[in-house]
């Protein structure tokens, strides 16, 4: 035992390593290419970290009714204080407004009034609310207002500083976030960007008490398991690259090697980490932070 990991040790030394990148081209081809990769991988966040006005904003909508018609539910009718028509849906949609740049965005900013407008046929906004601020205490003087028509909600504030913001709650007569949008124009970042926010209560539960012990997931809410999953994706890849530099050489190795060709088995595993590189997006899109921490209220129930 002590001789073959001496020997293994002296076979996965830089030497023989070394040996192999002068005279295989494809290592070359490989790094070449995982140098351009992470070099622009580089340059974007390099460029994203400065100084910068960035409006977010997140949908979650929860559809309470759905075709309430004569038709489909004969002597039912709904309706809603201050619509004079009757309604067939009705849904509440949490919105989440944040900076979640580095630069405060002031009113002089706004250069179109920012506002949440409802689209489909027949579709309006009934009732609008505050549900949390960040900071609690309202700095920032965030106000709104509902149109006359109920197709949109203008929201008015003085300043937002990084990761600050407002949660609206707002009933409506859509199905889903499809017919929500924030619109409006900032100066520099320009229209507010939507970005996904996986909510806590979207979890997969377990089919039965046996899958339940077996560990069955819970789903990628969970934030935990996020956590893992997207370092996993992250990490994978550099594992790979880092096997294939000191997997040993012919005749050094375990009785079940996984391949008589240690160069050709490089080879392969130089190919895997650069295929497993598309895992990375995958892994920051988890890994990325949602909703600001005084905003918690948007992924609750």
């Amino acid at each position: 035992m002590t001789d073959y990991v001496s020997a293994l040790i002296a076979e996965s030394s830089f030497e023989p390593t070394l040996k192999w990148v002068t005279d295989n081209p494809w290592w070359a081809v490989c790094t070449v290419g995982l140098s351009v990769l992470l070099g622009g991988v580089s340059t974007y966040f390099t460029l994203r970290a400065l100084r910068e006005k960035r409006l977010c904003y997140a949908l979650r909508t929860i559809n309470l009714v759905r075709d309430v018609d004569s038709t489909k539910m004969p002597g039912v009718t709904m309706s809603f204080a201050g619509y004079d028509q009757s309604i067939t849906n009705v849904s509440v949609t949490r919105l989440a407004l944040w900076n979640s740049g580095r630069e405060t965005i002031t009113k002089k900013d706004v250069k179109k009034p920012v506002a949440v407008q409802i689209s489909g046929d027949g579709n309006v906004i009934l009732s609008v609310g505050i549900l949390a601020y960040s900071p609690p205490d309202n700095p920032n003087e965030f106000t709104y207002t509902r149109s006359l028509d109920g197709l949109r909600a203008s929201i008015e504030f003085d300043f937002i500083d990084r990761c600050q913001g407002i949660v609206l709650q707002i009933l409506h007569t859509g199905l889903s976030n499809k017919n929500l949008s924030v619109i409006g124009y900032i100066q520099g970042p320009g229209a507010p960007k939507y970005r996904w926010v996986a909510a806590r209560s979207q979890e997969i539960p377990p089919k039965d008490k046996k899958s339940q012990k077996r560990g069955f997931p819970r789903g990628l809410s969970n934030r935990g398991e996020r956590l893992v999953i997207g370092w996993a994706a992250i990490l994978l890849p550099i594992a790979v690259f880092v096997l294939a530099l000191v997997y040993p050489r012919e005749g050094i190795g375990p009785p079940l090697a996984v391949s008589s060709e240690p160069v050709s088995f490089r080879i392969t595993l130089l190919l895997t980490g650069l295929f497993a590189l598309i895992l990375w997006p995958f892994g920051f899109l988890l890994l990325r932070r949602g909703v600001p921490r005084g905003l918690k209220v948007f992924e609750e129930d």
